[in-house]
């Protein structure tokens, strides 16, 4: 089960910490959700220990029915939980029951969701990813007890919704740029890694056919008119000789163990002596975070997360010396 998060400064004291939704938990299975955190004190994953709601399916239709008829839209019911690390607000995908209004619920969600043109519709689009996610909103106390932070120990968690890092769980990155940060991230990995193997020229581009208009600014390099494949340059780097380290190259490469080319690269220079090499791969911006979830945030519908990109590396030769 998916989860996203919600990084608030403080949860209200009328906000108890525990679960949120629309049905009725059994004592027995509240107890097992409160040993559980106490045990592993680490994030609930709610579906893995609960078979919750099963017994339930056949009274689910005269429910539904009953709620439209009274129109009943309050996210009330509270299962306590106790954390020592701060609050958190538990909103499980099941315990929703297709009663995604966030109308009546605006406190609950501490102004997460009202950037968004329409509440409802994103947090819908949020709960009904990857066939459900789970939706927790907690406080930055809590968050740095158990997640590390994309930028590193010196980074600072905003107030707002994110996901986890499409490589490592252990980390969270913010919904609103993620296919920004995604594409950084590979990035900076190729280019530490080709420094660390005596790069002396480097050179990344996207050249991913397109029949899409272009306008404005993109990685600082304006782009204007209609093209079947526009090349843009996203990084050059240029570097001095004196380094060969082949443990550092892939020192925490989270992404680049995927590029079957770009891996050649890297295994070539370590065990022999090229100085050249260009290869093509295909980049996937979104990684496992789902793309209309992204496109909450104003991205262009037309616009392809799988792109095309193209490394171009020249390294010193390693006889001549450093």
């Amino acid at each position: 089960m998916n989860k996203f998060w919600g990084i608030v400064d403080e949860i209200k004291d009328k906000h108890k910490s525990g679960i949120y939704g629309q049905k009725q938990l059994s004592k027995k299975e509240t107890d097992q959700l409160i040993d559980y955190l106490n045990k592993y004190k680490k994030p609930l994953d709610f579906i893995d220990f609960i078979p919750i709601y099963k017994e339930y399916k056949q009274f689910k239709q005269l429910y539904n029915y009953i709620r439209e008829y009274f129109k009943i839209n309050k996210i009330e019911f509270v299962a306590p939980i106790e954390t020592n690390n701060g609050k958190m607000i538990f909103i499980p995908y099941e315990s929703l029951d297709n009663n995604y209004s966030i109308i009546g619920n605006e406190e609950l969600f501490y102004g997460l969701f009202n950037n968004f043109n329409s509440p409802n519709k994103a947090f819908k689009t949020i709960i009904n990813s990857q066939g459900g996610s789970d939706l927790i909103i907690a406080e930055k106390k809590y968050i740095k007890s158990i997640f590390k932070h994309y930028g590193g120990e010196t980074g600072i968690f905003n107030t707002g919704l994110y996901t986890c890092h499409p490589k490592s769980t252990n980390i969270l990155i913010p919904l609103e740029n993620a296919n920004e940060l995604i594409k950084s991230f590979i990035l900076e990995e190729a280019l530490r890694a080709f420094e660390a193997l005596g790069a002396k020229k480097i050179t990344i581009e996207d050249v991913t056919d397109t029949n899409l208009s272009v306008e404005g600014n993109y990685e600082s390099v304006k782009a204007s008119g209609s093209c079947s494949s526009n090349k843009i340059t996203l990084r050059t780097k240029e570097f001095g000789k004196g380094t060969f380290d082949p443990q550092r190259a892939l020192n925490n490469a989270l992404f680049l163990p995927d590029f079957p080319n770009v891996m050649t690269i890297i295994e070539s220079r370590k065990h022999g002596n090229q100085i050249l090499e260009e290869v093509t791969e295909t980049i996937n911006l979104n990684s496992n975070i789902d793309v209309n979830v992204i496109g909450l945030y104003g991205i262009n519908s037309n616009f392809k997360y799988k792109r095309t990109w193209t490394f171009r590396v020249e390294f010193f030769n390693k006889t001549e010396g450093n």
